[in-house]
């Protein structure tokens, strides 16, 4: 799940259910009322801290869409 800005501002964040991955949500002035949670990142880049530290996660999240759009770009290449 992302942490996303309404309207076109912004980067998306790794959402946990309770704080961004990068715990921008938990320790800065983040308006927290012009946030909304999303399934998807609708095209905008990940935040950079929650991209480093989502590496040092014991169980990292996981981009579903990326992974997903992976996997048919190597089924595409493996049938030319």
């Amino acid at each position: 799940m992302y942490l996303l800005r309404n309207g076109n501002n912004g980067v998306a964040h790794y959402w946990n259910g309770v704080d961004t991955v990068c715990k921008m949500y938990s320790t800065s002035s983040m308006r927290k009322k012009k946030y909304k949670v999303s399934e998807t990142n609708l095209g905008k880049k990940i935040c950079f801290m929650c991209q480093v530290n989502n590496k040092k996660l014991l169980k990292p999240f996981v981009d579903k869409e990326y992974e997903q759009a992976k996997e048919e770009f190597v089924i595409q290449l493996s049938t030319m």
